[in-house]
């Protein structure tokens, strides 16, 4: 999913949290109709807005709040 799409898949399903998650990074050729975005982080949080929270590698996001 490019960031627009994980951005209304969170808005779709009413999600209070959205997290973007990426997939073997490194190959994005692997992936059928993926195209390369200049700054995924900035669109995801521009189109997820609130929702949107981008973790660092091993930081946690407490569900719980």
């Amino acid at each position: 999913m490019d960031p627009w799409k994980a951005a209304a898949a969170a808005e779709i399903l009413g999600a209070r949290y959205a997290v973007p998650m990426h997939y073997e990074a490194e190959r994005p050729d692997k992936i059928a109709g993926y195209v390369e975005v200049a700054d995924p982080e900035k669109e995801f949080r521009t189109h997820a807005g609130g929702r949107a929270h981008v973790l660092a590698v091993g930081e946690w996001l407490d569900l719980a709040m």
